[in-house]
């Protein structure tokens, strides 16, 4: 997960709302990736995604990243811990993913 921390995404495609393609650049918005435990306690994984702005309907959105929309983690995490869910119960899921985390 570390070779994430500082990546920016700034891909993107058209405006989701009208479709346009004539967007500009809004800033940048910072989002946390994931939590890793380190030495003395725990680090977020943070990355940066480009905003953007429609010219046509003047609607924000966010580049193309790794997150679902309304979840504050991204994907290889949610997945992973969806996966494990699905066949344990929350206590071990815990617990294999402390074990991932090399402690």
């Amino acid at each position: 997960m570390r070779r994430y921390s500082g990546v920016c995404y700034d891909a993107h495609g058209p405006c989701p709302r009208c479709g346009s393609e004539r967007v500009i650049g809004f800033g940048w918005l910072e989002r946390t990736f994931c939590i890793v435990i380190a030495e003395g306690g725990f680090r977020d994984v943070n990355v940066r995604v480009r905003r953007y702005m429609c010219k046509g309907c003047r609607h924000t959105f966010l580049a193309d990243a790794p997150f679902y929309d309304g979840c504050l983690y991204g994907k290889p995490v949610v997945d992973l811990c969806l996966y494990l869910a699905a066949s344990n119960p929350f206590n071990r899921v815990e617990s294999i993913l402390t074990q991932y985390s090399g402690r």
